[in-house]
């Protein structure tokens, strides 16, 4: 298994950074993109988060302009970037991306290391800054204070998640329901379900989330990484199959008509 896939199978952390509400992005050792985030998808204007993964390390000075903000060309402030994120271990400065049409996007970026399996690895966030751009034009004072309240939201949370990570349990269990998180695998009674990779996200997201209700836009842009898109049949099939799996744990996903899910004990 190649590193990008092994890292792709850990439901935890895809989860992590859907709940950051910025664009965010994830590099391994060697500066290959290997995730990303809805909101990185509806900032470059991108549908498939495997095509957009594909492009981008294909061609990744066709996303940026060819000089920074600061006025240095892309390809050098790339380098000064990543030497300052491995001395500093975190590191701020400004951006200009190009979506997908050619349009650019100012952005003002985050660079965090951050450690998986032994590996190290570039956790990037994106906040688009022209709204903040547009409110300085206007001098509008509410509006500057307002954007400033939503880069400091993005932090915060950022901060909350990479904590909540560093604390992350090798294991869950809910009675006989066992899983094994960093394996991607789930046990009842000690004896291994066989699970594909989407069922076992899904268990995962309504373990964390028992007796919550789970509306279909969530469970899909979580589980597949993308906007739901009137396809709620693949929830559907993905909710009878792991519902059959996960019965003699004496748990049971219920469906609420018009609402979503909740995964709850069988009474």
């Amino acid at each position: 298994m190649t590193e990008t896939k092994k890292y792709r199978q850990y439901s935890h952390i895809q989860l992590m950074i859907e709940a950051i509400p910025a664009a965010v992005t994830l590099y391994d050792k060697n500066n290959i993109l290997v995730d990303c985030n809805v909101e990185t998808l509806k900032l470059l204007g991108f549908t498939s988060k495997e095509k957009f993964i594909e492009e981008y390390n294909k061609r990744f000075f066709d996303f940026s302009a060819k000089y920074q903000p600061c006025g240095t060309p892309t390809m050098q402030k790339k380098d000064e970037v990543l030497r300052q994120v491995e001395l500093q271990g975190r590191f701020q400065t400004e951006w200009v991306h190009l979506d997908i049409n050619g349009a650019e996007l100012p952005v003002n970026v985050t660079f965090t290391r951050i450690e998986i399996d032994g590996n190290p690895f570039n956790l990037v966030c994106d906040i688009d800054l022209r709204e903040i751009r547009l409110a300085r034009e206007k001098e509008t004072e509410t509006e500057r204070r307002l954007l400033k309240s939503k880069i400091a939201h993005v932090e915060a949370t950022l901060q909350k998640e990479l904590s909540k990570r560093e604390e992350l349990p090798a294991y869950v269990t809910k009675g006989s329901l066992k899983l094994d998180i960093l394996a991607n695998q789930a046990f009842v009674n000690d004896v291994c379900l066989q699970l594909t990779n989407t069922e076992f996200k899904l268990l995962y997201l309504c373990v964390q989330n028992e007796g919550k209700l789970l509306d279909a836009e969530l469970i899909y842009k979580t589980i597949w990484s993308r906007p739901l898109v009137e396809n709620k049949n693949a929830i559907r099939s993905t909710v009878k199959r792991l519902r059959q799996k996960i019965e003699s744990a004496g748990y049971n996903i219920i469906t609420k008509r018009g609402k979503g899910y909740v995964f709850e004990k069988i009474k």
